[in-house]
Order: C-alpha cells, then sequence, then structure tokens
C-alpha cells in the first residue's frame, strides 16, 4: 500500500511539475489508501499518506487560483485521525504540523490571521522532536 500510494503521490508532483494536471493522478493515490483503510480503518500509516496527496491537491488548487480549503481541512483531519490512532507517530505529527503551515500561508494570503495555524504548526514539531529527536522533517519545517 505505501509503496502505491507513494508512487502516485510522486508521479503527480511531477505531471504538476510539467504543467500537467495531476488530479487523476493523486485520485488513483487517494483510492489505495482508501482501499487500504477499508481494511483497517486504524492504519495510520495510511491516514498519514491520505493527508499528503489532500495536501499536495490544495496547493495545486490554490496554484491555479481553485479554493484549496477542503483539500486542507480533509488533509488535517487524516492527519488527526492518524495522531488519535497512533499518538507515538512522529511522522503523523510532522505531517499535521505541515498543513497548519500551509493552511496559515493560505489564510495570510487571504487576510486571515495565521498565526494560530502557525503556532499549531510550530507545536506540532515540537510534538515530533519529543517522539523522534534525529526527524529530519520537523527540524527543517521548524
Amino acid at each position: 500500500m505505501a509503496c502505491q500510494a507513494i508512487v502516485h503521490l510522486a508521479w503527480g508532483q511531477w505531471r504538476e511539475d510539467r504543467g500537467e494536471d495531476p488530479a487523476g493522478t493523486w485520485d488513483a493515490a487517494l483510492a489505495v489508501c482508501d482501499r487500504a483503510l477499508a481494511r483497517n480503518p486504524n492504519l495510520a500509516e495510511a491516514l498519514t499518506y491520505r493527508a499528503q496527496i489532500r495536501l499536495a491537491r490544495g496547493r495545486w488548487r490554490e496554484s491555479r487560483s481553485e479554493d484549496p480549503e477542503d483539500d486542507y481541512r480533509a488533509a488535517l483531519a487524516a492527519c488527526d485521525r492518524a495522531v488519535a490512532v497512533n499518538p507515538r507517530l512522529a511522522e503523523g505529527e510532522t505531517c499535521r504540523a505541515s498543513v497548519h503551515q500551509i493552511l496559515g500561508y493560505w489564510q495570510e494570503s487571504r487576510g486571515v490571521d495565521p498565526e494560530p495555524a502557525y503556532r499549531a504548526a510550530l507545536a506540532g514539531n515540537d510534538r515530533a522532536l519529543v517522539l523522534n529527536p534525529t526527524l529530519w522533517q520537523a527540524h527543517t519545517n521548524r
């Protein structure tokens, strides 16, 4: 499951970089995660990948001047669920922090106070570093 989801996510990002429409590729990645979650709804890894895919799709939509809020909120919900299922999953915390950070950027661009989102991002990376002090994503995103 993880390998398939990562391949689809990377393929979607590659297509986006080339100016192509990556939506179908990300839909395929979400379908992989959904099949895994149908078998085991508490699979934190699948929830984290689902969040990363929704975040990528939201950023793509935002770059096209489309409303990304549904994707960002879905990404946040998937991260919240992943951390609830496995509170020791540092990657779930960094994923959630990334969503908060991107949500903050988006809110700021719309004239909404981004500070709560930025504070949540910082707190998420701090929690991730408590769980895994060598997790480079948490260090980079701080």
